[in-house]
């Protein structure tokens, strides 16, 4: 992980900062938790269980990868298209049709009770 931050020439400013100050320091935690992050999105989004939830910590997750390689949120590639994706499960509730979110018990954690 340090080695590929080491590589991204365009980095903002900003976040290099955070990267060298918070995340280097502790790379092997971070590192830990990006992995267990994108296993658990991707076990939620297979299942549909908690959608929403799962596509909004994933969008947070694209836009610190985007971060860290210079890429503006609105710059169309392939991190563009996955949050496009990710947006139009959390627009659609998915889950609630496709998945098990439609049986769910935990209703406390969906951001519309409807």
């Amino acid at each position: 992980m340090i080695d590929f931050l080491n590589q991204q020439q365009d980095m903002f400013e900003f976040y290099r900062s955070f990267i060298e100050s918070v995340v280097s320091p502790t790379a092997i935690l971070f590192a830990l938790i990006v992995g267990l992050g994108e296993l658990m999105l991707g076990i939620a989004l297979v299942l549909g269980t908690k959608v929403r939830l799962a596509c909004s910590l994933g969008l947070l997750m694209l836009l610190n990868f985007m971060l860290a390689k210079g890429v503006y949120p609105w710059q169309f590639g392939g991190d563009f298209i996955y949050s496009l994706l990710l947006t139009l499960f959390i627009a659609s509730n998915a889950g609630k049709y496709w998945g098990f979110d439609k049986n769910d018990k935990l209703s406390f954690l969906r951001f519309n009770k409807a």
